[in-house]
């Protein structure tokens, strides 16, 4: 029987005063966000009057709906490439024990390894001398190219961590490699990997914010971007 102390009751408090803590500021910002324009009282005191008009003008004067629909596109078309172009890239680095294979492998880990930063400016002049800065397809590009390696590493680790005898069981009875590996290797890698290579946890660091900026410059589109 685990009995109540003053650790325990300190404790408690401990974590009630954390949650206060974390739980102010979203208190703040719902109160203020379903206040009314001409309120001007404290935002620590609670709204008398809530209203969702505030929501409707952010809408409106904000155009989110073209920039959450831009977003959707930015974000389906960079996964589908990232898990395209990563699951069968990972396959014969996997599976392949040519020197080749390692160092190909560890030319995809360098993309983990080097900054971000190193690269923007060479990328943006790229992107500007194909035309395609200010369009939606310059970050579908980037978001695709920025979550390969780590897509390959994921990859990689499970095709190596997984039994060759269900592949030699395929292949004997006809499947050839794209065959076996589309229906019984790669859901199990993509399904539960899948939410960690969207560009939704790549774009939106704060780190990442200088290419969006350049971006964002000379486009004519909007975007969502926290």
């Amino acid at each position: 029987m685990i009995r109540y102390r003053r650790r325990t009751l300190a404790l408690e408090l401990a974590m009630i005063a954390a949650a206060l803590v974390v739980g102010f500021p979203v208190y703040v910002l719902v109160n203020m966000a379903l206040r009314p324009a001409s309120d001007t009282s404290s935002p620590i005191s609670p709204t008398t009057s809530p209203t969702l008009d505030n929501f409707s003008q952010a809408g409106q004067q904000g155009a989110l709906g073209g920039a959450l629909a831009n977003s959707l596109l930015v974000t389906a078309c960079s996964v589908v490439i990232v898990l395209a172009v990563s699951s069968l890239a990972a396959y014969p680095l996997a599976r392949v024990t040519a020197r080749w294979s390692r160092g190909t492998y560890l030319l995809f880990l360098l993309g983990l390894v080097l900054p971000f930063q190193l690269a923007a400016l060479p990328l943006y002049q790229t992107m500007r001398d194909m035309g395609l800065l200010g369009t939606p397809w310059a970050l579908v590009l980037f978001y695709s190219g920025l979550q390969v390696p780590f897509t390959v590493f994921l990859y990689v680790g499970f095709l190596r961590a997984l039994p060759r005898d269900f592949e030699d069981a395929a292949l004997i009875d006809g499947c050839t490699p794209l065959q076996w590996i589309r229906p019984q290797e790669m859901p199990g890698a993509v399904v539960p990997r899948a939410h960690r290579v969207t560009p939704v946890r790549a774009g939106w660091r704060p780190a990442r914010r200088g290419w969006w900026a350049c971006h964002r410059s000379s486009a004519t589109w909007l975007s969502y971007s926290p």
